[in-house]
């Protein structure tokens, strides 16, 4: 038999497989237990209560100690207590019914099988130590419906974890793998209301819970005292009523990102399997700051008829998501589970524009801050200007407040959100351009912006007609001039942000990542955060430009005033000596309202508006933008502590004197 048998190498239960567990960046607070068919955690024997362990060994294998893989008198005990009409035994000892779990054998009870499980078990116990052995048991034990391992049985069952497992508890679970489909309370309604059919038979697990006590007690482990307290308790009155599915999930949608990911980097076989941890990159902290000022700005949400939201928030330095709520209600029946922030494509409105001047900059020569475009209206590509009737009836383009102030520097038309020279910009980026529509331009801003994003497919525009909630690479088309102020082009907010931080990095651009490690459950690594080499996407130069002018608060249209240490009003581009950029968003449609904002640490974005994005908002959506992402910058400001820290100007940039536009300019 031995040539086609396995060698039992691990027995941490890879075979098996369970839960994939999420944690939060210190590897310490649990944010969710994904499981398709087992849910399982496996836990060190130091956090097993002692009364499971003996509870365990008491019911299943009363001379684990004493015997080798199998126990002669065990078998033979068994079989007399079935003649006798007592409590069934079984004869197997904990090591083979290791060996059969690991395995995944049924319980097949030919001799053929039992001679390969004892051939298994010897081999196991000249292997392991008997403590390991018992260890391995108790992280693989069915304790009924999809729970294996006491840890995820004892937190379902009683909300506690298995270190805290008191003896009555530890006697029920503990009697419960002889016949999980009938003992476990977990296949009655009364205990799982997604259930119509009740198996559960009350009596007969509390029979073997109390002939478990009864064993435990026999067997030295209690006393009387202790026995016929824990057989007085009333243990299916604390029995849990089963969860649903995602219940007790912590951060939701930044789960659901770090699980996109997870599936990204391994075959989904292996991820089905499970069993494994991920320590994602989410910072608890920050994500309840996110959270906080989210829900102080729900009302404003309301009172413009919008009805969800979404946030990211990336750690410039090493591309690490460190917050990200994707929606307003992750229990809504319709639309809870869409993560916003992830998942949708949404127009970028104005928050496209910093990516315009980057570009702009970066491929010519003598461009920068204090350089003058027209803002003007007139003709442009995709804009004919034949007709200068406000839209929708014309087909000029037009500032969002239809002025014309003329010369405007690159400082000020950023700063103000001027559409016509942000198109001028993004269709000038190739010098001298002469292909039609300037899509040569064109294809090189939406190249920059992609690769400042790392994601060759992070903004994109779609054929007419195309449902963008479900738009694949083949609906996509060339883009044209309106896509330089974001009007029909999408991205995806993450994506945005992302882009967003790698302008802050002074246009290097490294991959974002929502996980840190990922280990499997002997503890092997198979993923490990290490900090990836940049890419250089545009100049040093171009970016600190950029980041300087959208950091200008004298520049921004934003109601307030500034001070280097603080600022009034909607502005918040200075706080305790820290400078901040920041760029509003806003669609035609009012579909989408956006706001970024950057500083060297992090890089933030917020998506405002209505679930079906068929529907609009009203007013301005930096009333709703603003307070969120001001609060939750100048809140991360002040968990940071310390001495503020600014762009370093780059050695290349020259300084002249610039043209000044003493005209108001504002949009939105």
């Amino acid at each position: 038999f031995r040539k086609d048998l396995p060698k039992i190498r691990d027995i941490s239960g890879n075979n098996l497989g369970g839960s994939v567990t999420y944690y939060d960046r210190t590897g310490k607070t649990v944010l969710f237990q994904d499981y398709n068919e087992r849910k399982r955690i496996p836990v060190s024997g130091s956090e097993i209560s002692k009364y499971m362990k003996q509870a365990t060994i008491a019911i299943e294998d009363r001379d684990f100690y004493k015997h080798g893989a199998f126990d002669t008198k065990g078998i033979i005990r068994a079989i007399v207590t079935d003649i006798r009409g007592g409590q069934r035994q079984g004869g197997s000892t904990i090591t083979q019914q290791l060996v059969k779990i690991n395995e995944g054998w049924t319980n097949d009870r030919t001799i053929t099988r039992k001679v390969k499980e004892l051939i298994l078990a010897v081999e196991l116990e000249r292997e392991y130590e008997k403590e390991d052995i018992l260890i391995g048991y108790l992280n693989m034990a069915p304790y009924g419906n999809v729970n294996y391992g006491v840890e995820t049985a004892a937190q379902d069952y009683f909300g506690v974890e298995a270190k805290n497992l008191t003896l009555a508890q530890a006697a029920m679970l503990a009697a419960i793998p002889k016949a999980p489909g009938t003992l476990s309370p977990f296949s009655s309604p009364t205990y799982n209301p997604s259930l119509t059919e009740d198996d559960f038979d009350s009596e007969a697990l509390i029979g073997r819970k109390n002939y478990v006590i009864d064993m435990m007690r026999q067997q030295g482990y209690i006393t009387e005292k202790e026995a016929t307290a824990a057989k007085a308790v009333d243990v299916l009155a604390q029995v849990k009523q089963k969860q649903s599915f995602y219940a007790g999930i912590k951060a939701p949608y930044f789960v659901l990102a770090a699980k996109k990911e997870l599936r990204k980097s391994f075959p989904e076989a292996a991820v089905n399997r499970g069993g494994w941890k991920v320590i994602t990159t989410v910072d608890l902290d920050l994500q309840q700051l996110a959270e906080e000022q989210m829900e102080k700005g729900k009302a404003q949400l309301r009172r413009q008829s919008a009805d969800n939201a979404a946030m990211v928030v990336e750690d410039n330095q090493t591309g690490q998501v460190m917050a990200l709520i994707g929606g307003l209600d992750f229990n809504n029946d319709e639309y809870g589970e869409i993560n916003y922030a992830s998942d949708v494509n949404i127009s970028p409105g104005s928050s496209i524009k910093p990516y315009d001047y980057a570009s702009f900059i970066d491929n010519n020569t003598n461009v920068g801050a204090g350089s003058v475009l027209y803002d003007q209206i007139g003709a442009l590509p995709q804009y004919p200007c034949t007709n200068k009737a406000l839209p929708p009836a014309g087909n000029c383009l037009w500032d969002f407040d239809r002025r014309s102030p003329g010369a405007m520097t690159l400082r000020y038309a950023l700063g103000g959100s001027r559409n016509i020279p942000a198109v001028k910009a993004f269709v000038s980026s190739v010098p001298n351009d002469t292909s039609t529509n300037r899509t040569a331009s064109i294809n090189h801003t939406m190249g920059v912006i992609n690769g400042l994003m790392g994601n060759d497919d992070g903004y994109r525009c779609f054929k007419t007609g195309t449902d963008v909630t479900i738009a694949s690479e083949a609906d996509e088309t060339q883009c044209y001039s309106a896509a330089g102020i974001g009007d029909g082009a999408y991205l995806r907010l993450d994506d945005h942000v992302n882009g967003i931080a790698s302008l802050s990095r002074l246009g290097v651009s490294i991959p974002k990542t929502y996980i840190l490690k990922v280990t499997n459950s002997s503890g092997k690594i198979l993923k490990e955060f290490t900090q990836p080499k940049g890419k250089q996407v545009i100049k040093a130069d171009a970016a600190y430009i950029v980041n300087d002018m959208a950091a200008d608060p004298k520049a921004s249209y934003l109601g307030g005033s500034c001070t280097e240490v603080t600022c009034s009003g909607m502005k918040f581009h200075r706080y305790k000596g820290w400078k901040t950029a920041i760029k509003t968003g806003t669609t035609n449609d009012l579909y989408d309202g956006l706001m970024v904002a950057w500083n060297t640490k992090y890089s933030v974005g917020i998506w405002v508006g209505n679930h079906s994005r068929t529907v609009s908002y009203v007013g301005q959506p930096e009333n709703m933008t603003d307070p969120i992402v001001k609060g939750f910058m100048q809140g991360a400001i002040d968990r940071l502590g310390g001495t503020a820290v600014n762009w370093k100007q780059p050695s290349g940039i020259k300084t002249v004197a610039a043209y000044v536009n003493r005209t108001k300019t504002a949009s939105g």
